[in-house]
Protein backbone atom coordinates (compact mmCIF):
# COMPACT_ATOMS: atom_id res chain seq x y z
CA UNK A 1 0.00 0.00 0.00
CA UNK A 2 2.89 2.29 0.92
CA UNK A 3 4.39 1.55 -2.48
CA UNK A 4 1.23 2.75 -4.24
CA UNK A 5 1.17 6.00 -2.27
CA UNK A 6 4.75 6.67 -3.28
CA UNK A 7 3.94 6.15 -6.99
CA UNK A 8 0.90 8.48 -6.84
CA UNK A 9 3.00 11.13 -5.05
CA UNK A 10 5.69 10.94 -7.72
CA UNK A 11 3.12 11.26 -10.56
CA UNK A 12 1.51 14.24 -8.80
CA UNK A 13 4.84 16.04 -8.64
CA UNK A 14 5.43 15.40 -12.36
CA UNK A 15 1.89 16.63 -13.37
CA UNK A 16 2.17 19.97 -11.55
CA UNK A 17 4.05 21.73 -14.40
CA UNK A 18 1.55 20.36 -17.05
CA UNK A 19 -1.46 21.45 -14.98
CA UNK A 20 0.02 24.89 -14.65
CA UNK A 21 0.47 25.18 -18.39
CA UNK A 22 -3.12 24.04 -19.07
CA UNK A 23 -4.48 26.54 -16.58
CA UNK A 24 -2.56 29.36 -18.25
CA UNK A 25 -3.84 28.24 -21.70
CA UNK A 26 -7.52 28.19 -20.63
CA UNK A 27 -7.08 31.54 -18.92
CA UNK A 28 -5.60 33.07 -22.07
CA UNK A 29 -8.44 31.62 -24.18
CA UNK A 30 -11.05 33.03 -21.81
CA UNK A 31 -9.46 36.47 -21.99
CA UNK A 32 -9.37 36.26 -25.85
CA UNK A 33 -13.01 35.20 -26.13
CA UNK A 34 -14.06 37.98 -23.75
CA UNK A 35 -12.21 40.60 -25.79
CA UNK A 36 -13.43 39.19 -29.17
CA UNK A 37 -17.02 38.10 -28.43
CA UNK A 38 -18.39 38.87 -31.96
CA UNK A 39 -15.68 36.85 -33.76
CA UNK A 40 -16.24 33.94 -31.40
CA UNK A 41 -20.03 33.94 -32.03
CA UNK A 42 -19.65 34.02 -35.81
CA UNK A 43 -17.15 31.16 -35.65
CA UNK A 44 -19.58 29.00 -33.70
CA UNK A 45 -22.41 29.69 -36.21
CA UNK A 46 -20.17 28.87 -39.19
CA UNK A 47 -19.05 25.64 -37.51
CA UNK A 48 -22.71 24.66 -36.94
CA UNK A 49 -23.71 25.36 -40.56
CA UNK A 50 -20.79 23.38 -41.94
CA UNK A 51 -21.67 20.41 -39.76
CA UNK A 52 -25.36 20.61 -40.88
CA UNK A 53 -24.47 20.71 -44.58
CA UNK A 54 -22.13 17.76 -44.20
CA UNK A 55 -24.83 15.76 -42.37
CA UNK A 56 -27.52 16.44 -45.02
CA UNK A 57 -25.15 15.70 -47.89
CA UNK A 58 -24.09 12.48 -46.24
CA UNK A 59 -27.76 11.46 -45.79
CA UNK A 60 -28.67 11.84 -49.48
CA UNK A 61 -25.37 10.47 -50.74
CA UNK A 62 -26.16 7.32 -48.84
CA UNK A 63 -29.58 7.08 -50.64
CA UNK A 64 -28.15 7.33 -54.16
CA UNK A 65 -27.98 4.10 -56.15
CA UNK A 66 -25.67 3.80 -59.08
CA UNK A 67 -26.78 1.66 -61.99
CA UNK A 68 -24.18 -0.97 -62.95
CA UNK A 69 -22.04 -0.07 -65.94
CA UNK A 70 -23.81 -2.59 -68.18
CA UNK A 71 -27.16 -0.81 -67.63
CA UNK A 72 -28.35 2.53 -69.09
CA UNK A 73 -26.57 5.35 -67.28
CA UNK A 74 -29.01 6.78 -64.74
CA UNK A 75 -28.84 7.97 -61.14
CA UNK A 76 -32.13 7.86 -59.28
CA UNK A 77 -33.53 8.02 -55.76
CA UNK A 78 -36.10 5.90 -53.98
CA UNK A 79 -38.62 8.74 -54.29
CA UNK A 80 -38.90 8.57 -58.11
CA UNK A 81 -42.17 6.62 -58.25
CA UNK A 82 -45.55 7.94 -59.39
CA UNK A 83 -49.01 6.62 -60.32
CA UNK A 84 -50.31 7.24 -63.85
CA UNK A 85 -53.50 6.30 -65.70
CA UNK A 86 -52.89 4.55 -68.99
CA UNK A 87 -54.89 5.41 -72.07
CA UNK A 88 -56.95 2.27 -71.39
CA UNK A 89 -58.03 3.76 -68.05
CA UNK A 90 -55.91 1.41 -65.91
CA UNK A 91 -54.02 2.88 -62.94
CA UNK A 92 -50.39 1.72 -62.68
CA UNK A 93 -47.27 2.72 -60.79
CA UNK A 94 -44.29 3.94 -62.80
CA UNK A 95 -40.85 3.68 -61.20
CA UNK A 96 -38.55 6.02 -63.08
CA UNK A 97 -35.66 3.76 -62.16
CA UNK A 98 -37.04 1.14 -64.53
CA UNK A 99 -36.48 3.20 -67.67
CA UNK A 100 -35.35 1.24 -70.71
CA UNK A 101 -32.89 2.35 -73.44
CA UNK A 102 -35.80 3.25 -75.79
CA UNK A 103 -37.46 5.48 -73.18
CA UNK A 104 -40.14 2.98 -72.16
CA UNK A 105 -40.70 1.73 -68.61
CA UNK A 106 -40.93 -1.76 -67.20
CA UNK A 107 -43.97 -2.11 -64.94
CA UNK A 108 -44.03 -4.22 -61.80
CA UNK A 109 -45.91 -7.03 -63.57
CA UNK A 110 -43.37 -7.19 -66.41
CA UNK A 111 -45.34 -5.25 -69.02
CA UNK A 112 -43.68 -2.41 -70.93
CA UNK A 113 -45.25 1.06 -70.80
CA UNK A 114 -44.52 3.64 -73.53
CA UNK A 115 -44.82 7.40 -73.24
CA UNK A 116 -47.79 7.47 -75.66
CA UNK A 117 -49.80 5.29 -73.25
CA UNK A 118 -49.46 2.05 -75.20
CA UNK A 119 -48.45 -1.12 -73.37
CA UNK A 120 -46.54 -4.22 -74.47
CA UNK A 121 -47.95 -7.30 -72.72
CA UNK A 122 -45.81 -10.23 -71.68
CA UNK A 123 -47.25 -12.32 -74.53
CA UNK A 124 -45.85 -9.81 -77.05
CA UNK A 125 -49.13 -8.09 -77.94
CA UNK A 126 -49.07 -4.28 -78.18
CA UNK A 127 -52.11 -2.48 -76.76
CA UNK A 128 -52.87 1.12 -77.78
CA UNK A 129 -54.56 3.87 -75.79
CA UNK A 130 -58.07 3.21 -77.14
CA UNK A 131 -57.98 -0.53 -76.45
CA UNK A 132 -57.06 -1.58 -79.99
CA UNK A 133 -54.09 -3.90 -80.15
CA UNK A 134 -51.81 -6.05 -82.28
CA UNK A 135 -51.35 -9.67 -81.26
CA UNK A 136 -47.97 -11.38 -81.13
CA UNK A 137 -48.75 -13.15 -84.40
CA UNK A 138 -49.63 -9.94 -86.24
CA UNK A 139 -53.44 -9.75 -86.11
CA UNK A 140 -54.75 -6.21 -85.60
CA UNK A 141 -57.83 -5.87 -83.36
CA UNK A 142 -59.67 -2.55 -83.51
CA UNK A 143 -61.27 -1.01 -80.40
CA UNK A 144 -64.75 -2.22 -81.42
CA UNK A 145 -63.52 -5.81 -81.78
CA UNK A 146 -63.15 -5.78 -85.57
CA UNK A 147 -60.24 -8.01 -86.63
CA UNK A 148 -57.89 -7.00 -89.45
CA UNK A 149 -56.14 -9.97 -91.04
CA UNK A 150 -52.80 -9.74 -92.89
CA UNK A 151 -54.54 -10.17 -96.27
CA UNK A 152 -56.66 -7.05 -95.67
CA UNK A 153 -59.86 -8.83 -94.61
CA UNK A 154 -61.82 -7.19 -91.79
CA UNK A 155 -64.16 -9.42 -89.78
CA UNK A 156 -66.76 -7.61 -87.67
CA UNK A 157 -68.35 -8.66 -84.38
CA UNK A 158 -71.62 -9.58 -86.11
CA UNK A 159 -69.80 -11.99 -88.47
CA UNK A 160 -69.90 -9.82 -91.60
CA UNK A 161 -66.66 -9.01 -93.38
CA UNK A 162 -64.97 -6.65 -95.83
CA UNK A 163 -62.10 -7.52 -98.15
CA UNK A 164 -59.92 -4.37 -98.30
CA UNK A 165 -57.29 -4.95 -100.96
CA UNK A 166 -53.88 -3.50 -100.22
CA UNK A 167 -54.53 -2.76 -96.55
CA UNK A 168 -51.56 -3.51 -94.27
CA UNK A 169 -50.66 -2.74 -90.67
CA UNK A 170 -47.11 -2.41 -89.33
CA UNK A 171 -45.76 -3.45 -85.93
CA UNK A 172 -46.38 0.04 -84.49
CA UNK A 173 -50.06 0.08 -85.42
CA UNK A 174 -49.98 2.27 -88.53
CA UNK A 175 -52.37 1.05 -91.23
CA UNK A 176 -51.56 1.69 -94.88
CA UNK A 177 -54.54 1.58 -97.28
CA UNK A 178 -54.52 0.59 -100.91
CA UNK A 179 -54.30 4.23 -102.03
CA UNK A 180 -51.20 4.87 -99.89
CA UNK A 181 -52.99 6.80 -97.14
CA UNK A 182 -51.94 6.07 -93.57
CA UNK A 183 -53.95 6.01 -90.34
CA UNK A 184 -53.06 4.70 -86.90
CA UNK A 185 -55.15 1.76 -85.70
CA UNK A 186 -56.40 3.82 -82.75
CA UNK A 187 -57.60 6.72 -84.93
CA UNK A 188 -60.48 5.18 -86.84
CA UNK A 189 -63.16 2.54 -87.26
CA UNK A 190 -64.57 1.00 -90.43
CA UNK A 191 -68.26 0.28 -90.90
CA UNK A 192 -69.55 -2.67 -92.87
CA UNK A 193 -70.10 -0.46 -95.91
CA UNK A 194 -66.38 0.25 -96.14
CA UNK A 195 -66.47 3.79 -94.74
CA UNK A 196 -63.55 4.94 -92.60
CA UNK A 197 -64.78 6.84 -89.54
CA UNK A 198 -62.31 9.07 -87.71
CA UNK A 199 -62.76 8.98 -83.95
CA UNK A 200 -63.76 12.15 -82.16
CA UNK A 201 -61.54 13.50 -80.83
CA UNK A 202 -59.01 12.15 -83.29
CA UNK A 203 -55.66 11.09 -81.77
CA UNK A 204 -52.66 13.30 -82.39
CA UNK A 205 -51.24 11.08 -85.12
CA UNK A 206 -50.91 11.05 -88.90
CA UNK A 207 -54.40 10.70 -90.35
CA UNK A 208 -53.31 10.84 -93.98
CA UNK A 209 -53.79 13.63 -96.49
CA UNK A 210 -55.92 11.90 -99.13
CA UNK A 211 -59.12 11.77 -97.09
CA UNK A 212 -61.97 14.27 -96.97
CA UNK A 213 -64.28 14.58 -93.97
CA UNK A 214 -67.77 15.93 -93.38
CA UNK A 215 -69.19 17.09 -90.05
CA UNK A 216 -70.24 13.56 -89.11
CA UNK A 217 -66.63 12.42 -88.92
CA UNK A 218 -67.04 10.01 -91.85
CA UNK A 219 -63.96 9.97 -94.00
CA UNK A 220 -64.12 8.64 -97.54
CA UNK A 221 -60.89 7.71 -99.30
CA UNK A 222 -60.14 6.76 -102.91
CA UNK A 223 -61.11 3.18 -103.70
CA UNK A 224 -63.62 2.65 -100.91
CA UNK A 225 -66.65 3.06 -103.16
CA UNK A 226 -65.35 0.75 -105.88
CA UNK A 227 -67.47 -2.44 -105.74
CA UNK A 228 -64.50 -4.40 -107.06
CA UNK A 229 -62.46 -3.60 -103.96
CA UNK A 230 -65.19 -3.68 -101.30
CA UNK A 231 -67.14 -6.84 -100.58
CA UNK A 232 -69.75 -6.85 -97.83
CA UNK A 233 -72.24 -9.27 -96.34
CA UNK A 234 -74.84 -8.61 -93.65
CA UNK A 235 -75.22 -4.84 -93.02
CA UNK A 236 -74.26 -3.42 -89.65
CA UNK A 237 -76.84 -3.06 -86.88
CA UNK A 238 -78.02 0.54 -86.83
CA UNK A 239 -78.62 0.65 -83.09
CA UNK A 240 -77.55 -1.13 -79.94
CA UNK A 241 -80.98 -2.80 -79.77
CA UNK A 242 -82.02 -5.91 -81.67
CA UNK A 243 -85.50 -4.58 -82.49
CA UNK A 244 -86.63 -3.74 -86.02
CA UNK A 245 -86.22 -0.06 -86.89
CA UNK A 246 -89.07 1.69 -88.66
CA UNK A 247 -88.37 5.13 -90.12
CA UNK A 248 -91.20 7.64 -90.00
CA UNK A 249 -90.09 8.91 -93.41
CA UNK A 250 -90.42 5.48 -95.00
CA UNK A 251 -93.48 4.08 -93.25
CA UNK A 252 -96.98 3.79 -94.65
CA UNK A 253 -100.03 5.82 -93.67
CA UNK A 254 -101.09 3.29 -91.05
CA UNK A 255 -97.83 3.61 -89.12
CA UNK A 256 -97.84 7.42 -89.39
CA UNK A 257 -101.35 7.46 -87.99
CA UNK A 258 -100.12 5.28 -85.13
CA UNK A 259 -97.38 7.80 -84.35
CA UNK A 260 -99.83 10.67 -84.32
CA UNK A 261 -102.14 8.72 -82.04
CA UNK A 262 -99.22 7.96 -79.71
CA UNK A 263 -98.43 11.67 -79.40
CA UNK A 264 -102.05 12.28 -78.35
CA UNK A 265 -101.86 9.51 -75.73
CA UNK A 266 -98.61 10.94 -74.38
CA UNK A 267 -100.19 14.36 -74.05
CA UNK A 268 -103.26 12.98 -72.27
CA UNK A 269 -101.11 10.99 -69.86
CA UNK A 270 -98.82 13.92 -69.11
CA UNK A 271 -101.80 16.18 -68.35
CA UNK A 272 -102.96 13.75 -65.67
CA UNK A 273 -101.21 15.36 -62.70
CA UNK A 274 -101.83 12.58 -60.18
CA UNK A 275 -98.51 11.31 -58.81
CA UNK A 276 -98.76 8.15 -56.69
CA UNK A 277 -96.65 7.40 -53.62
CA UNK A 278 -96.53 5.55 -50.30
CA UNK A 279 -94.73 6.46 -47.11
CA UNK A 280 -93.80 2.77 -46.88
CA UNK A 281 -91.94 2.90 -50.21
CA UNK A 282 -88.77 4.89 -50.90
CA UNK A 283 -87.81 5.31 -54.56
CA UNK A 284 -84.23 6.37 -55.30
CA UNK A 285 -83.29 7.04 -58.91
CA UNK A 286 -79.76 5.97 -59.87
CA UNK A 287 -78.36 7.50 -63.06
CA UNK A 288 -75.20 7.03 -65.11
CA UNK A 289 -74.52 10.23 -67.03
CA UNK A 290 -72.55 10.59 -70.27
CA UNK A 291 -70.12 13.42 -70.96
CA UNK A 292 -72.66 15.83 -72.41
CA UNK A 293 -72.64 17.85 -75.63
CA UNK A 294 -73.85 21.12 -77.10
CA UNK A 295 -77.42 19.80 -77.41
CA UNK A 296 -77.35 18.00 -74.05
CA UNK A 297 -75.28 20.19 -71.71
CA UNK A 298 -76.12 18.18 -68.57
CA UNK A 299 -75.29 14.84 -70.17
CA UNK A 300 -77.85 12.18 -71.09
CA UNK A 301 -78.76 9.49 -68.56
CA UNK A 302 -77.30 6.40 -70.18
CA UNK A 303 -78.49 4.26 -67.27
CA UNK A 304 -81.61 4.82 -65.14
CA UNK A 305 -82.47 2.41 -62.32
CA UNK A 306 -84.95 3.07 -59.53
CA UNK A 307 -84.05 1.31 -56.30
CA UNK A 308 -87.46 0.86 -54.70
CA UNK A 309 -87.18 0.07 -50.97
CA UNK A 310 -90.30 -1.33 -49.32
CA UNK A 311 -89.99 -0.57 -45.61
CA UNK A 312 -92.97 -2.76 -44.80
CA UNK A 313 -91.87 -5.97 -46.52
CA UNK A 314 -88.10 -5.27 -46.29
CA UNK A 315 -87.80 -6.02 -50.00
CA UNK A 316 -85.82 -4.11 -52.62
CA UNK A 317 -86.67 -3.88 -56.31
CA UNK A 318 -84.26 -2.76 -59.02
CA UNK A 319 -86.34 -1.30 -61.85
CA UNK A 320 -84.55 -0.24 -65.03
CA UNK A 321 -86.14 2.48 -67.13
CA UNK A 322 -85.46 2.08 -70.85
CA UNK A 323 -83.66 5.14 -72.16
CA UNK A 324 -85.44 5.00 -75.53
CA UNK A 325 -89.00 5.22 -74.15
CA UNK A 326 -90.90 7.90 -76.08
CA UNK A 327 -92.04 10.36 -73.40
CA UNK A 328 -93.31 13.86 -72.75
CA UNK A 329 -90.61 16.22 -71.42
CA UNK A 330 -91.83 19.48 -69.91
CA UNK A 331 -90.84 22.37 -72.18
CA UNK A 332 -89.49 20.18 -74.98
CA UNK A 333 -90.90 18.09 -77.86
CA UNK A 334 -91.70 14.43 -77.16
CA UNK A 335 -88.51 12.37 -77.37
CA UNK A 336 -86.38 9.74 -75.63
CA UNK A 337 -86.47 9.49 -71.84
CA UNK A 338 -82.68 9.82 -71.46
CA UNK A 339 -82.76 13.27 -73.12
CA UNK A 340 -84.52 14.77 -70.09
CA UNK A 341 -81.36 14.82 -67.96
CA UNK A 342 -79.40 16.19 -70.90
CA UNK A 343 -81.80 19.12 -71.16
CA UNK A 344 -82.33 19.96 -67.49
CA UNK A 345 -80.25 17.76 -65.18
CA UNK A 346 -81.60 15.63 -62.29
CA UNK A 347 -84.65 17.82 -61.62
CA UNK A 348 -86.03 17.45 -65.15
CA UNK A 349 -85.12 13.75 -65.29
CA UNK A 350 -87.12 13.11 -62.08
CA UNK A 351 -90.06 15.23 -63.24
CA UNK A 352 -90.13 13.39 -66.57
CA UNK A 353 -90.34 9.97 -64.91
CA UNK A 354 -93.02 11.23 -62.55
CA UNK A 355 -95.02 12.90 -65.34
CA UNK A 356 -95.04 9.80 -67.53
CA UNK A 357 -94.95 6.84 -65.14
CA UNK A 358 -96.96 8.55 -62.37
CA UNK A 359 -94.82 7.44 -59.43
CA UNK A 360 -92.98 9.63 -56.93
CA UNK A 361 -89.19 9.71 -57.01
CA UNK A 362 -87.96 10.54 -53.50
CA UNK A 363 -84.25 11.02 -54.11
CA UNK A 364 -81.58 10.57 -56.74
CA UNK A 365 -77.94 9.47 -57.00
CA UNK A 366 -75.93 10.06 -60.18
CA UNK A 367 -72.42 9.48 -61.37
CA UNK A 368 -70.54 10.32 -64.55
CA UNK A 369 -68.69 7.76 -66.66
CA UNK A 370 -65.29 8.84 -65.34
CA UNK A 371 -66.51 8.96 -61.72
CA UNK A 372 -68.08 5.51 -62.14
CA UNK A 373 -64.67 4.10 -63.05
CA UNK A 374 -63.09 5.73 -60.01
CA UNK A 375 -65.90 4.45 -57.80
CA UNK A 376 -65.44 0.84 -58.92
CA UNK A 377 -61.66 1.11 -58.47
CA UNK A 378 -62.19 2.59 -54.99
CA UNK A 379 -64.10 -0.49 -53.82
CA UNK A 380 -61.57 -2.87 -55.37
CA UNK A 381 -63.51 -3.89 -58.49
CA UNK A 382 -66.59 -6.10 -58.94
CA UNK A 383 -66.97 -9.79 -59.75
CA UNK A 384 -69.00 -10.24 -62.94
CA UNK A 385 -69.83 -13.48 -64.75
CA UNK A 386 -69.45 -12.88 -68.49
CA UNK A 387 -71.35 -15.06 -70.92
CA UNK A 388 -69.72 -16.15 -74.17
CA UNK A 389 -71.02 -13.20 -76.23
CA UNK A 390 -70.02 -10.65 -73.58
CA UNK A 391 -66.56 -12.15 -73.16
CA UNK A 392 -65.98 -12.17 -76.91
CA UNK A 393 -67.15 -8.56 -77.28
CA UNK A 394 -64.93 -7.40 -74.41
CA UNK A 395 -61.88 -9.47 -75.40
CA UNK A 396 -59.84 -6.55 -76.74
CA UNK A 397 -60.61 -4.42 -73.69
CA UNK A 398 -59.82 -7.24 -71.28
CA UNK A 399 -56.44 -7.80 -72.89
CA UNK A 400 -55.82 -4.04 -72.98
CA UNK A 401 -56.39 -3.91 -69.23
CA UNK A 402 -53.97 -6.74 -68.51
CA UNK A 403 -56.50 -9.53 -68.00
CA UNK A 404 -55.81 -13.12 -68.96
CA UNK A 405 -58.57 -13.89 -71.44
CA UNK A 406 -60.28 -17.21 -70.75
CA UNK A 407 -63.57 -16.84 -72.59
CA UNK A 408 -66.79 -16.94 -70.58
CA UNK A 409 -66.50 -17.00 -66.81
CA UNK A 410 -66.12 -14.74 -63.78
CA UNK A 411 -63.78 -11.75 -63.99
CA UNK A 412 -63.05 -9.16 -61.32
CA UNK A 413 -63.62 -6.04 -63.37
CA UNK A 414 -61.81 -2.81 -62.54
CA UNK A 415 -63.35 0.61 -63.17
CA UNK A 416 -62.64 0.91 -66.92
CA UNK A 417 -63.74 -2.65 -67.59
CA UNK A 418 -66.92 -2.29 -65.53
CA UNK A 419 -67.81 0.77 -67.61
CA UNK A 420 -67.19 -1.15 -70.84
CA UNK A 421 -69.39 -3.94 -69.50
CA UNK A 422 -72.41 -1.80 -68.58
CA UNK A 423 -72.20 0.12 -71.89
CA UNK A 424 -71.72 -3.00 -74.02
CA UNK A 425 -73.94 -2.86 -77.09
CA UNK A 426 -74.69 -4.54 -80.42
CA UNK A 427 -74.42 -8.10 -79.12
CA UNK A 428 -78.01 -8.24 -77.85
CA UNK A 429 -80.90 -5.95 -76.90
CA UNK A 430 -81.07 -2.80 -74.83
CA UNK A 431 -83.04 -4.79 -72.24
CA UNK A 432 -80.05 -7.10 -71.88
CA UNK A 433 -77.90 -4.01 -71.49
CA UNK A 434 -80.00 -2.86 -68.53
CA UNK A 435 -79.47 -6.31 -67.03
CA UNK A 436 -75.72 -5.75 -67.13
CA UNK A 437 -76.20 -2.47 -65.30
CA UNK A 438 -78.19 -4.23 -62.60
CA UNK A 439 -75.56 -6.96 -62.43
CA UNK A 440 -72.97 -4.39 -61.37
CA UNK A 441 -75.30 -2.99 -58.70
CA UNK A 442 -75.93 -6.52 -57.43
CA UNK A 443 -72.19 -7.25 -57.37
CA UNK A 444 -71.59 -4.14 -55.27
CA UNK A 445 -74.40 -5.18 -52.92
CA UNK A 446 -72.95 -8.68 -52.60
CA UNK A 447 -69.67 -7.18 -51.44
CA UNK A 448 -71.53 -5.19 -48.81
CA UNK A 449 -73.72 -8.10 -47.68
CA UNK A 450 -71.27 -9.41 -45.08
CA UNK A 451 -70.14 -6.00 -43.82
CA UNK A 452 -71.01 -4.59 -40.42
CA UNK A 453 -72.14 -0.99 -39.93
CA UNK A 454 -68.58 0.24 -39.40
CA UNK A 455 -67.36 -1.44 -42.58
CA UNK A 456 -70.36 -0.09 -44.52
CA UNK A 457 -69.47 3.39 -43.32
CA UNK A 458 -65.91 2.92 -44.61
CA UNK A 459 -67.36 1.80 -47.97
CA UNK A 460 -69.66 4.82 -47.98
CA UNK A 461 -66.73 7.19 -47.48
CA UNK A 462 -65.03 5.61 -50.50
CA UNK A 463 -68.11 6.00 -52.68
CA UNK A 464 -69.32 9.49 -51.73
CA UNK A 465 -66.59 11.45 -53.57
CA UNK A 466 -67.73 9.95 -56.88
CA UNK A 467 -71.47 10.56 -56.75
CA UNK A 468 -73.91 13.48 -56.85
CA UNK A 469 -77.04 13.18 -54.71
CA UNK A 470 -79.72 15.15 -52.92
CA UNK A 471 -79.34 12.85 -49.91
CA UNK A 472 -77.22 14.17 -47.05
CA UNK A 473 -74.52 11.96 -45.61
CA UNK A 474 -76.47 11.83 -42.35
CA UNK A 475 -79.55 10.53 -44.22
CA UNK A 476 -77.46 7.85 -45.90
CA UNK A 477 -75.72 6.85 -42.67
CA UNK A 478 -79.08 6.57 -40.89
CA UNK A 479 -80.03 3.84 -43.38
CA UNK A 480 -76.83 1.83 -42.98
CA UNK A 481 -78.11 -0.12 -39.98
CA UNK A 482 -80.97 -1.51 -42.11
CA UNK A 483 -78.84 -2.18 -45.18
CA UNK A 484 -77.68 -5.76 -44.32
CA UNK A 485 -81.26 -6.99 -43.75
CA UNK A 486 -82.46 -5.47 -47.03
CA UNK A 487 -79.50 -6.81 -49.00
CA UNK A 488 -79.76 -10.31 -47.53
CA UNK A 489 -83.27 -10.71 -49.00
CA UNK A 490 -81.95 -10.29 -52.53
CA UNK A 491 -83.39 -8.03 -55.23
CA UNK A 492 -86.38 -8.29 -57.51
CA UNK A 493 -85.44 -7.04 -60.98
CA UNK A 494 -87.71 -5.47 -63.58
CA UNK A 495 -87.58 -3.40 -66.79
CA UNK A 496 -89.90 -0.60 -67.94
CA UNK A 497 -91.54 -0.35 -70.43
CA UNK A 498 -92.64 -3.87 -69.49
CA UNK A 499 -93.48 -4.78 -73.09
CA UNK A 500 -90.77 -4.84 -75.76
CA UNK A 501 -91.69 -3.19 -79.04
CA UNK A 502 -90.06 -2.13 -82.29
CA UNK A 503 -87.88 0.95 -82.42
CA UNK A 504 -89.17 3.87 -84.47
CA UNK A 505 -86.90 6.51 -85.97
CA UNK A 506 -88.17 10.01 -85.18
CA UNK A 507 -86.05 13.13 -85.75
CA UNK A 508 -82.98 10.91 -86.15
CA UNK A 509 -83.52 9.33 -82.72
CA UNK A 510 -84.72 5.77 -82.20
CA UNK A 511 -87.58 5.55 -79.71
CA UNK A 512 -89.86 2.92 -78.19
CA UNK A 513 -93.56 3.73 -78.43
CA UNK A 514 -95.47 2.99 -75.25
CA UNK A 515 -99.13 2.26 -74.47
CA UNK A 516 -99.22 4.62 -71.50
CA UNK A 517 -102.57 3.57 -70.06
CA UNK A 518 -101.33 -0.01 -69.81
CA UNK A 519 -97.85 1.06 -68.71
CA UNK A 520 -99.03 3.28 -65.85
CA UNK A 521 -101.35 0.56 -64.52
CA UNK A 522 -98.49 -1.97 -64.60
CA UNK A 523 -96.06 0.48 -62.95
CA UNK A 524 -98.42 1.24 -60.04
CA UNK A 525 -98.89 -2.46 -59.38
CA UNK A 526 -95.14 -3.05 -59.60
CA UNK A 527 -94.17 -0.37 -57.08
CA UNK A 528 -97.14 -0.42 -54.67
CA UNK A 529 -98.39 -4.02 -54.73
CA UNK A 530 -97.89 -4.65 -50.99
CA UNK A 531 -98.94 -1.24 -49.65
CA UNK A 532 -101.86 1.14 -49.86
CA UNK A 533 -100.73 4.01 -52.11
CA UNK A 534 -101.97 7.60 -52.14
CA UNK A 535 -101.57 10.31 -54.69
CA UNK A 536 -101.07 14.03 -54.81
CA UNK A 537 -101.83 16.48 -57.60
CA UNK A 538 -99.13 18.80 -58.90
Amino acid sequence: MEKIRQIISQLSEKMKPLAGKLAKAFSAMAVFLYKHKIIASISVVILFLVCSVVAVANHYLNKINYVPSDQPTKIYTELETTQVRLGTGELVYINFSQINPDGSYTLADGRIYYSDGSVRNKDGSLVFVDGSYITADGLAIMSDGTTLYPDGTLVFQNGSYIAMSGMKVDEKGYVTFGDGSVLHLSAFLIDTNGRVIIKDPAPDINAGNNYTSDNSGIVVGPGFTDPNTVQTTTPAQQDDDDSIIQSIKDTDTEVKDKLEQNDKLIEENAHNNEIWYSDDVMNVLLMGIDNGSKNFPYGRSDAMIVVSINKKTKKVKLVSFGRAAYVAIDGYPNTRLNHAHGYGGPALAIKTIEDNYKIRIDNYVSTTFSAFQELIDAIGGVDINLNSAEAKALKSKLIANGYEYNGKGTYRLNGPMALEYVRLRKIDSDRDRTQRQRNVLTAIANQAKSMNVFELNVLLNKVLPFITTDLSKMEIVSQLANAPSYISNGFEQHVLPHKSSALTLIDNFEVVLVDWADEVAYTHKLFYKDVTPKYYTR
